[in-house]
């Protein structure tokens, strides 16, 4: 049993109650992650602020979700892999693409392969990027403000990858077809550099 509750709109503060009816309306449901995060408040208003920001930088859903599941990966968070991958398959996301991160092979898309090595890079490297990594994201078609957007994304998928790991969060419905068996301790998702 779970030391830390999932939040039912009637268990959390009347100040938030209105968060979960919105999602219930955009989504159909409330993920499992929001109704953890929902034990602080400061804390999800926080995360639905980044989320709503993250929401309206310039990348098309493809390109989101990319460094949001990379993000995870790169984080090993079993819940959140699952998670984006139903919600990219949920937008459109090719199923080859959303494979393709998942299991760190290529992607024929130059542009996506581009941003999920400039990602991983990015994590990787603690944000220590050298002008090769930033030419190349920019010979990509990505722009400086675009850079920041990556480490926006970067940060709120951080917040919850490591919130879901914490307290082992399990899986909504929607995410089960989206399991994903997570990195076995110190493997690292192979990285194709030959390929930016």
């Amino acid at each position: 049993m779970s030391m830390f509750e999932i939040h039912k709109e009637e268990t959390v503060a009347t100040e938030i109650k209105d968060l979960f009816r919105e999602k219930v309306e955009g989504q159909g449901f409330v993920p499992n992650i929001f109704a953890v995060v929902a034990e602080s408040i400061p804390a999800l208003l926080a995360y639905e602020n980044m989320s709503k920001k993250f929401s309206e930088c310039p990348f098309t859903a493809a390109e989101k979700e990319t460094i949001e599941i990379v993000t995870s990966i790169e984080n090993n968070c079993k819940y959140c892999v699952a998670g984006h991958s139903a919600f990219a398959a949920m937008q459109g996301v090719p199923e080859e693409i959303i494979n393709a991160l998942r299991n760190g092979s290529p992607i024929e898309d130059p542009r996506i392969e581009a941003l999920a090595n400039f990602t991983r890079k990015f994590i990787r490297s603690r944000g220590k990027l050298s002008n090769k990594d930033i030419i190349l994201f920019f010979d990509a078609g990505f722009t400086r403000a675009q850079l920041m957007d990556v480490a926006l994304g970067i940060s709120l998928k951080t917040f919850t990858n490591y919130i879901s790991n914490a307290v082992s969060l399990p899986l909504d419905a929607a995410f089960q077809p989206f399991a994903w068996s997570g990195l076995d301790q110190g493997e690292d998702v192979p990285f194709y550099q030959n390929h930016m």
